[in-house]
């Protein structure tokens, strides 16, 4: 397009005329210095948003998408089909304008374009053109799951404004962000632009340099007028009175919102289920064809279950056999990970309840951060041996994965299993008594019992004791025995 040729708005398209000669425009354009620079940026979460942030009509940003016009910078943006349920966005605009060049009043058109068919020339022309540079950024926050999501858009939403200026002074706000949420998400930033930065930014600090040095790119093209940016469209009907005068459709426009998100879903649903679609085994013959054969119906085993050998570094390499239940197994118990007993300290007024199996070596834990008020803290949880209670020592654990079973529970007061269970490990019924958090009972192996005692550890380590209970029939207060079953349905199979 170019000052004094012809546009469809119908069709949008180029014209087939000229309405001003360009010898009679060479020399004689209004030229309106603009100098003008502007930077925002805004918290977008739909399509529709960013659109009216970068002042694009319903029906240029469809146009644009589908491919009929080529635009650099915002073009490049609204084409993009990311899933925006995977980040928190904030879209840059930096508009640079240097000159507008326009047709002055006094000049007069050709004629020999009024002579030809209106849907040949078509309804408008070009009357003035705006020159300068146009970058476009977009700075998505990347979440590993939705509810993250939501915790950097709170954020986002906190430290900073839905909308501002985007200059170095909105750094501070960046950096708090960042303390914040201490590494939650990963900053991935792409820039479409009308020309594009030498250096593309990698973090924030980047593109705010890359923004504010943006106009000195842009004085690097065309003697410094930079590229077109708008053009001004003014009806051919001004300029012949019994010309066809274009009027949009109003009722049309309302519904292109509409229009627009639904179609930017199929975009997006087209964008990730091509890559799906391409990872799909292929059916056989065998597999489709159909046949006369009886199908033959088998009870589906156990996916397999998980449970801690609390006091053991090890899992059997079997599971045991019971001898009440008169079952034995076959299936290999597989470790893991082992580790040592950890919960919350014996003196806290808050944390979790139970105890966790936690690998010794090379804890995956987050950044440090700012030691909250009254944090609630996980340590070493060690058990009083019964011969010398003075003293305690660690937990050793070891997760054991069982094949094959359905389900694996802890009986307390028992020591054997039920008809049809096995019995993975016996032990005895532990506790903390002096714990102000209310605590879970553990079944903790007996075996442990058999390693040498060792010196009594900090004070605010948590220690479990045997627990004690009484009832009807027994002789004074017992100390309660646990078993560890697992049951496997292949039992019930006849």
């Amino acid at each position: 397009m170019y000052l004094g040729s012809t546009f469809n708005l119908i069709k949008y398209q180029k014209g087939n005329a000229d309405v001003f000669d360009q010898s009679t425009l060479e020399g004689n354009l209004q030229v309106i210095d603009r100098s003008f620079t502007r930077s925002q940026y805004k918290l977008v979460e739909t399509s529709t948003q960013a659109r009216e942030f970068l002042d694009i009509s319903g029906a240029l940003s469809l146009r644009i998408k589908k491919g009929d016009i080529v635009v650099d910078g915002t073009g490049a943006y609204l084409r993009d089909t990311a899933n925006r349920q995977k980040f928190v966005e904030l879209l840059v605009r930096v508009q640079h304008e240097t000159v507008t060049e326009t047709i002055p009043s006094h000049l007069q058109p050709k004629t020999d374009w009024m002579s030809m068919a209106p849907e040949t020339v078509g309804t408008h022309y070009v009357r003035s053109i705006i020159y300068g540079g146009e970058l476009i950024a977009s700075l998505r926050l990347k979440a590993n799951n939705r509810e993250e999501r939501e915790i950097i858009k709170a954020a986002v939403s906190a430290n900073l404004q839905l909308t501002g200026t985007f200059d170095l002074n909105a750094n501070g706000s960046f950096d708090k962000l960042r303390k914040d949420l201490a590494g939650m998400y990963n900053e991935d930033i792409k820039v479409m632009a009308t020309k594009s930065p030498s250096s593309p930014p990698q973090t924030v600090e980047d593109l705010m340099k890359v923004v504010a040095n943006y106009p000195k790119e842009i004085s690097t093209i065309n003697n410094g007028k930079g590229k077109a940016l708008k053009a001004e469209l003014y009806p051919l009907s001004s300029l012949k009175a019994d010309y066809p005068n274009y009027l949009p459709n109003s009722a049309i426009n309302s519904l292109l919102n509409d229009v627009e998100t639904k179609y930017d879903d199929i975009r997006t649903v087209m964008h990730e289920i091509i890559p799906w679609n391409n990872k799909r085994l292929e059916s056989t013959e065998e597999e489709d064809e159909l046949t006369k054969e009886p199908i033959v119906w088998e009870k589906p085993d156990g996916s397999g279950a998980v449970y801690i050998n609390w006091g053991s570094e090890t899992c059997p390499t079997t599971s045991s056999s019971d001898l009440e239940s008169g079952l034995s197994s076959t299936a290999a118990v597989s470790l893991l990970y082992s580790g040592r007993a950890a919960g919350t300290l014996s003196k806290s007024w808050a944390g979790g309840r139970n105890f966790e199996c936690m690998k010794i070596k090379e804890p995956k834990i987050s950044k440090a951060i700012n030691t909250q008020p009254k944090p609630a803290y996980l340590d070493a949880v060690e058990y009083r041996t019964l011969i010398e209670p003075e003293k305690s020592r660690p937990i050793p654990c070891a997760a054991c994965m069982v094949p094959e079973t359905v389900a694996v529970k802890t009986l307390y007061a028992q020591t054997s299993c039920p008809k049809n269970w096995r019995k993975e490990y016996s032990g005895i019924t532990m506790a903390d008594s002096s714990s102000n958090v209310d605590g879970e009972f553990i079944c903790l192996n007996k075996e442990v019992f058999e390693r040498p005692a060792e010196s009594e550890a900090g004070v605010n380590t948590s220690k479990l004791n045997p627990v004690w209970m009484s009832c009807e029939k027994c002789d004074g207060e017992k100390i309660v025995p646990c078993v560890v079953c697992s049951y496997e349905n292949k039992s019930q199979i006849e």
